[in-house]
């Protein structure tokens, strides 16, 4: 999960640097499924309706309609591993750049 200041930063540091043939995986920072809802609905103005369900109850429901797979993305956090990018030294310059996207969007 990245916004676009952050993808921008990254594509010039790459384009920069030595780093041919090699893969990274790019992020603003570790988000949640419930903290990316919060933020849309807040950047639209509305509640964010936002309940617990047990995620037990969740797997649950998905395996009986066999859908088990789907459950570790609605429940688990969106985790994705860029330190290859990160050890070639760039970070992200921007931590809320995904929320400031969502309220420039909708507002």
């Amino acid at each position: 999960m990245i916004g676009v200041t952050n993808l921008c930063s990254a594509l010039y540091f790459l384009c920069r640097g030595d780093v041919a043939g090699k893969v990274f995986h790019v992020k603003d920072r570790d988000v949640s499924l419930k903290s990316l809802v919060v933020s849309l609905r807040s950047a639209m103005g509305r509640d964010p309706r936002i309940f617990g369900v047990p995620p037990s109850l969740i797997r649950m429901g998905l395996r009986g309609i066999g859908q088990g797979a789907l459950a570790a993305q609605l429940v688990e956090d969106l985790v994705v591993d860029d330190s290859g990018l990160r050890n070639e030294g760039w970070m992200p310059g921007i931590t809320n750049d995904l929320e400031e996207m969502a309220y420039e969007t909708y507002s």
